[in-house]
Order: C-alpha cells, then sequence, then structure tokens
C-alpha cells in the first residue's frame, strides 16, 4: 500500500515559498485581480490593453484638475512572446490587487510600475519565475545610477523590495524564497518622510529656525515690490501671489484654487477658506478648510485679494460664460459673420497671439 505523505501548513508554507508547491501562482494573482477590476473602476474590456483609462473618482488625484488618467505597464521593457505576457500579466494583476488593498495616488502605482519595469529589465529575457536576489539588486542599482534623488532612489528599492515579499513570495510567482528580500545599498533619506531618528539630546534638536524660513532682505524685497510694482503691470499677479504664500503659509496648488470667497469673518476673527489638494483618503480630497489669518498680515492679506479680484475680472467673466455655455468664450466672434473667412492677419487683430498661429 502506497504511503501518503502528508505536510504541515508551516512545511506548505516553506515548500510554496522555495517554489516546489505553488499556492495558485500567476494563474490565481490575475484571477483574483480580475474580480476586483470593477472595484478600482476598470472595464474587464481594458485588460488585454497595454494603456488602461483610469477613473479620477477612484484613484487619488491629488491636485490636479483632471477627468480621467491612463496607467501604462511593462510593454516597452518585456521581451516578446510569452515570457513578455507574463511580465505584462503581473503588472496589470499587482496594480489592480495593490489598489483594491488600499487606496493610493496613480502616482504611487505609476512609481511601482517603473521599479517594476527595471526588475523586467535586468531579468534580461528570462521569465517572471526566474527572477533571484541577484536580479533584484541589480534592479536597484540599475536604479540608484538612474535616480539622482536620494528619496526617489529610496521609494524605489523598497518598492522592489514589496514586488518581491508582498507579490512574488507570496503568490509564489518565483521559483526562489524571496520572502525576506532587502536591498543592501541603500539607507533611508534623513529628509525621507516619517518619523524623524532624531535623539532629543543631540545639538540639532536644539535648533528651531527652519531653513524653509525666508530671510529678513528677501521680505524686505517683497514689500518693496510689493509697494512699487505697478499696479497694471501683467507681472505683478507674481508678486500678489508671492505675498499671499508668504501670509497664510499654504502650497501654491492651494492657493491657486483659492474659491472667490476666500476670506471668512467670524467672531473670533477671519479665516481663510481654501481647497484642500494634498491629503491621504481619497475620499477627503477638495474638501474646503479655515485656516485662522493671522492678526499682523489681516489688512494685507485682505487687499492682496481685493487686487487680485479687480486684476482678475476678465478671467472671471470668461469663466463665468464658460460655464454659462459649457464650452469656450466665443464673445469675440460678436458681430462677424459666420460665412466670413478669418485669415491670419484677422485673428491677430483679434487679439489672439502669433506664436499659437505660426506654424
Amino acid at each position: 500500500m502506497a504511503r501518503t505523505t502528508h505536510l504541515s501548513r508551516r512545511a506548505k508554507a516553506a515548500a510554496a515559498r522555495s517554489g516546489h508547491l505553488s499556492p495558485g501562482g500567476l494563474e490565481a494573482l490575475i484571477e483574483k485581480a480580475k474580480l476586483c477590476l470593477a472595484t478600482v473602476g476598470v472595464e474587464l474590456e481594458q485588460w488585454s490593453s497595454s494603456t488602461w483609462r483610469v477613473s479620477e473618482s477612484v484613484f487619488n488625484l491629488t491636485g490636479r484638475n483632471v477627468v480621467t488618467a491612463s496607467m501604462s505597464f511593462l510593454e516597452a521593457d518585456t521581451p516578446a512572446g510569452v515570457v513578455g505576457e507574463q511580465w505584462e500579466e503581473a503588472a496589470k494583476a499587482i496594480f489592480v490587487l495593490r489598489q483594491h488593498q488600499k487606496a493610493r495616488a496613480i502616482t504611487s502605482h505609476r512609481t511601482f510600475m517603473s521599479a517594476m519595469r527595471y526588475v523586467a529589465r535586468c531579468a534580461n529575457t528570462r521569465a517572471l519565475s526566474a527572477v533571484t536576489p541577484e536580479v533584484l539588486d541589480e534592479a536597484c542599482e540599475l536604479i540608484k545610477g538612474a535616480t539622482d534623488s536620494e528619496s526617489q532612489q529610496y521609494k524605489m528599492c523598497c518598492m522592489v523590495g514589496e514586488f518581491a515579499r508582498k507579490w512574488c513570495a507570496r503568490y509564489g510567482l518565483c521559483h526562489v524564497d524571496l520572502s525576506g528580500y532587502r536591498f543592501w545599498n541603500v539607507e533611508r533619506p534623513d529628509a525621507y518622510g516619517g518619523s524623524s531618528n532624531l535623539r532629543l539630546d543631540s545639538v540639532a534638536a536644539l535648533e528651531t529656525e527652519s531653513s524653509r524660513v525666508l530671510s529678513e532682505r528677501s521680505l524686505a524685497l517683497l514689500g518693496e515690490l510689493y509697494e512699487k510694482f505697478p499696479k497694471n503691470h501683467v507681472h505683478r499677479i507674481y508678486i500678489l501671489l508671492l505675498v499671499l504664500l508668504f501670509c497664510v503659509g499654504r502650497r501654491f496648488s492651494e492657493i491657486a484654487y483659492l474659491p472667490k470667497k476666500c476670506i471668512v469673518k467670524r467672531a473670533d476673527g477671519d479665516y481663510l477658506r481654501y481647497v484642500q489638494t494634498k491629503i491621504v483618503g481619497v475620499k477627503e480630497q477638495h474638501k474646503y478648510l479655515l485656516i485662522p489669518i493671522p492678526s499682523l498680515t489681516r489688512k494685507l492679506l485682505r487687499d492682496v485679494v481685493a487686487e487680485i479680484k479687480w486684476s482678475s475680472r476678465s478671467e472671471y467673466s470668461t469663466a463665468k460664460e464658460m460655464l454659462k455655455r459649457h464650452g469656450p468664450d466665443l464673445r469675440f466672434l460678436a458681430g462677424i459673420p459666420d460665412a466670413k473667412p478669418l485669415l491670419k492677419k484677422d485673428l491677430v487683430a483679434l487679439g489672439l497671439p502669433k506664436q499659437c498661429l505660426s506654424s
């Protein structure tokens, strides 16, 4: 009678990590991803395409006034044939499951795909199952050589580790055990986001002056420009924006999206009403928030906002007309017959710039 060998749960997991027993492999990963396609705003018909159209309502397109975005995968960095198809299918499945597990910005997925492209390139026409720690190390070294930013290098090397541990090892995509992979030749930059490892007894902890604070000379120059720059000058808007940034200390995207009624008066003082553009959660995107306006800058801020509104009255009028017509503002064509042909000199006379009309 044949003897049946029974493996414990721990032995099965170890065998799966070593490649002798796959917990489903690439096929299971793809099937699971296809079941989650609807939750990330992608139709099943797009699966075979190398570039997907994704919805802004699902993906956190922080601070960008767009309705849709695209997501490309590994097609250009993979070999032709079945091997390339395996890499491409794995990239699509990982993209879907990453978003399904945790809502991320579309830029995070693009960075992950860039890291995965380096791995596919260093695999050198080998199949996904043949990826080894040496291939991953080579990809990380290639990332370090191609990227100048230390923060970006660290982020992409961490994503290579995520690809190895969370996806290859967990789903048995490779023949070797990658569950403990870490790239050895990269260090976390001091300026990288997250908790600082600065000790309380360090001399640097006593420094209270930030390197981002403007010097007194710069502030004096900004004040002089604000007072002496002509109000009808076309570039005065930049001076006003700099003063506004100094007064409220917000990001430029939040200043650029300020609503028309941005100053709110309350019993305890004045508040600035602005649009939140950079946050973690997707559902909280583009919320209106209030921050108190410092009493020392209250009058200056009111004057700056009033001047911006006055200098932008033509832009407000154009925006109002576009909202009314759900299209471009064509009021400058009023009085011109529809059948009359407009030559280049006519368009220039109407106010269109020559640069846009030259071939």
